[in-house]
Order: C-alpha cells, then structure tokens, then sequence
C-alpha cells in the first residue's frame, strides 16, 4: 500500500506463488536435495583453511567475500552500514566459490595465511556493499587485495535502479528457495555468515546474465568497476578547497534563499 514503486515485486511474487502451486512437490523435492549439497565448512582448522584457500586460488573462479563486525551482527547488512561506525573491526571472514558452498574463518592470527592466499589471489571477488564497507576495512586491517573486485549491490542496483539495495532481498529474485538467514546472526553466526557468502555467489551468477542480456554489463564496468579506483584515489588525496570562496558563496546563497523566503510571504 502506498508503494507502486513495487508493483513489478508484487506482480513477480503473485507469478512465483502460482509456479509453486502449480509444480510444488518437484519444486520442493529440487529444492531439498539442493540444499543437501550444501558443503559449508564452520569450523575449520587453520590447516584445512589454508589448504581451501589455496585450492579457491587454484581454482581461478570469482570468489564472494564478506566480514563480519560486532555491528554487522545487528545490523542488517546494507548500503547504511559505515565503516567507521564505532566497533568496527573484522572478526571473522568467509568465502566461497559456488552456490551451496562456503568457508567460515575466524580474523585472527592463526588464519590470516590462508585469509592472505585469498585476498591477494587474482581471482575476481564479488562482494555486497564491498566499496563502501567490507573492502576499506580489508584495507585497514593493513591487507592486499588483489584481482577485479565486484559489488554486486551496486550491479543490482545498476540493473534494478528503484527496488532496494538489501541482500536478503535481492536473494529473493535469483535464489528464491534460498530463504531468510538473518535471524541467524545471534543464534548460528558461523552459519549465517557463510549464508553471506553463499547467497551474493547465486546473485552474482544472475545478475551478471541479466546484465549482459540487457546491454547494461558494459556500463556497469565502466561506471563502477573502473572508476572505483580512481574515486578511492580521490577521497584518499582529497580535493582542495579556497575556504574563504566557499564561505563567500555561502553567504551569497544564504541572502538568495532570504529573499526567496521573502517573497513567498503573505504580506
């Protein structure tokens, strides 16, 4: 109600329920044994990290990459998330390579070689809200990254400009069976965070053809993929600014919107 911007969600979900009504049994039935391909590795050691990190390098597949924070875990992890909201620090990583996997590392010393192995891998790497959260605090933590990096939040807003930008719900469009994951963060985080690597690697597969078969790939590289070095390098050296003009037209804009404000008065 009051939102015609979402017709089109409304109109697909109504489609997608029919669909389910209509092959529920085959639909459930794929769907189950799916998920029971699934091969999440929570728990482990820092060798058999290492030893995936190498065969993810090896592999020369795109690679999705997510972190965790104290704040991510209750947050929804979206375009408002900042990297220097307070308790931001990485406290744990996962990757993955396909759909129905992923691996889950803890941020600490023990597993930072194979965290390294990956990062600096020249493998793509998709990520969601990447540019503006996850990928400065990769930096931060003083470490290299390597290869082409992707956030696919901003390839899905490219190609779906008015629907927003969460992952939850972009997830809802090319792996509808997937399901809700959120909720997780307290009660399994090891599994919801590889959920947030599993989930943007079925996305990126989708949008990446829908994107291509729409004419749109080719500007998404352009205006994101490639400018975001060069805009990093602006915000890291910063623009010069004459304080005294800026204050000049300040004060030129101010008595401007006076006598606007003036007029628009009943006398």
């Amino acid at each position: 109600r009051g939102n015609k911007y979402l017709s089109g969600v409304l109109i697909r979900d109504i489609g997608l329920a029919i669909e389910v009504a209509q092959l529920e049994a085959e639909a459930v039935r794929e769907n189950r044994e799916r998920e029971e391909q699934t091969r999440y590795i929570l728990k482990p050691t820092p060798e058999e990290a290492y030893g995936w990190a190498r065969m993810a390098k090896n592999s020369h597949l795109p690679i999705t990459v997510d972190t965790e924070t104290p704040y991510t875990t209750v947050e929804d992890e979206d375009e408002n998330l900042e990297v220097d909201a307070p308790g931001q620090f990485i406290t744990s990583i996962q990757f993955s390579i396909g759909p129905y996997s992923g691996i889950f590392m803890p941020f600490s010393g023990a597993y930072m070689p194979a965290i390294k192995v990956v990062l600096e891998s020249e493998n793509e790497k998709w990520w969601w809200n990447g540019y503006n959260f996850d990928i400065p605090l990769i930096k931060k933590a003083g470490l290299e990254l390597r290869g082409v990096q992707h956030d696919l939040m901003l390839a899905w807003h490219h190609l779906q400009p008015d629907l927003p930008k969460n992952l939850q719900f972009c997830t809802s469009f090319y792996a509808p069976w997937f399901g809700p994951w959120k909720h997780l963060a307290h009660k399994d985080p090891t599994v919801y965070g590889v959920k947030d690597v599993d989930a943007p690697y079925r996305n990126g597969l989708g949008l990446f053809k829908d994107l291509k078969s729409r004419g749109l790939y080719d500007s998404y590289m352009k205006y994101y993929v490639r400018y975001q070095p060069i805009l990093e390098g602006i915000a890291a050296r910063g623009i010069p600014v004459d304080r005294e003009q800026q204050a000049k037209l300040k004060g030129e804009l101010e008595v401007k919107m006076a006598e606007i404000d003036l007029r628009g008065k009943p006398l």
